[in-house]
């Protein structure tokens, strides 16, 4: 039966399962399931009005970061991680856009551990959780999906996240543009296989 018995086992049966698995790449047996899930429940509030909307005013404010100031707001939000004082990365969080992805973490009932939305630049444009970086553009749930197109969904490994201790896989794809039919950005969701399951 593969992997898929231990998912509603305990913690340890899965991890030694993902372990020993051949089938690991692209999220393995279990890719079937996040397929399925955004299916069924992602693609329908993905593409909202307040994702577009969102995406449209980070590419435009501020007007373009060059390679070095990416960097420079990338190491402050590094260092703002843990810390009491966090302007750059309440900035984001405190997002209508946010808000919004919160709810959906909420309303998912444990399947979503986790929402980044990610604009042209590679940029945190809004984020359900604190993120350990800002810039996301020199990852793969940017880079293989911003250029793909509609339609196009990437999912990653199950792997266990060191923050949370939760193994999950993230499931990734581009946000469309309804006016230009360009991409705007991408949005990344952590899923808890054992509970899609």
């Amino acid at each position: 039966k593969g992997c898929s018995m231990f998912l509603k086992r305990t913690p340890a049966l899965l991890a030694l399962c993902i372990g020993t698995s051949t089938a690991s790449a692209g999220g393995g047996e279990f890719e079937p399931l996040a397929r399925d899930y955004y299916k069924d429940v992602i693609s329908i509030w993905a593409n909202t009005p307040t994702v577009i909307n969102a995406l449209r005013a980070n590419n435009i404010e501020p007007a373009g970061h060059s390679a070095s100031e990416i960097a420079d707001l990338d190491q402050k939000w590094r260092a703002e991680v843990g810390n009491a004082e966090t302007p750059v990365i309440s900035s984001i969080l405190n997002k209508a856009a946010s808000d919004y992805l919160r709810e959906r973490v909420a309303a998912s009932g444990g399947a979503i551990t986790e929402i980044i939305l990610i604009d042209a630049k590679g940029l945190n444009a809004a984020i359900s959780s604190v993120t350990s970086d800002y810039f996301q553009g020199d990852e793969a749930q940017f880079l293989e999906v911003f250029h793909k197109g509609s339609g196009y969904v990437r999912v990653g490994d199950v792997e266990l996240d060191e923050s949370t201790q939760v193994y999950q896989m993230k499931v990734s794809f581009p946000i469309i543009d309804t006016d230009t039919n360009r991409a705007l950005g991408t949005m990344t969701v952590a899923l808890n296989p054992q509970v899609i399951m």
